[in-house]
């Protein structure tokens, strides 16, 4: 029997999968968290980006501080984020997501922290150095000196 994948919209929109409630639930908390910095960060959920050519959608983009038009139309952006995070969706495999996190890295984005739900672990790679895995504590981000809890990640 051959069975049918319906894909939705947002999912041809975006090039990934539709969020579940735990998706949701960690990208909500991941904005609380860095909400501390948007003095000095723009924090942007699900953002189109376009690096090295290629259309990408992280779940939340981190910017130095920027400036809205709010009247303008806008083309993809083509910055490299300060750092790009990415959350495990239940149809995605963690390979997966790796790689689309080195990919980032090759375009010039600083950091990725890949965030796995369903293990509570944050992984955090940055360009020429080994994949640190966070499951407590604070993550932080040296270039932008963003910390993160990671207990208030996944509470």
């Amino acid at each position: 029997m051959e069975t049918t994948t319906t894909i939705s919209q947002y999912e041809l929109e975006r090039g990934k999968p539709l969020p579940r409630f735990k998706h949701g639930i960690v990208q909500g908390n991941l904005i609380v968290a860095l909400a501390a910095y948007r003095e000095k960060y723009s924090i942007v959920p699900e953002l189109d980006i376009e690096l090295n050519g290629q259309p990408s959608v992280p779940d939340v983009c981190v910017y130095p501080k920027r400036e809205v038009n709010w009247t303008a139309e806008e083309d993809p952006i083509t910055e490299p984020p300060l750092i790009a995070v990415e959350i495990l969706s239940q149809s995605q495999s963690i390979d997966e997501l790796m790689r689309k996190a080195e990919a980032y890295l090759a375009a010039g984005v600083g950091a990725v922290w890949v965030v796995v739900p369903s293990a509570q672990t944050i992984f955090a790679l940055k360009p020429n150095a080994k994949i640190e895995a966070y499951t407590k504590g604070i993550i932080r981000d040296d270039a932008t000196g963003i910390e993160v809890n990671v207990s208030e990640i996944f509470r």
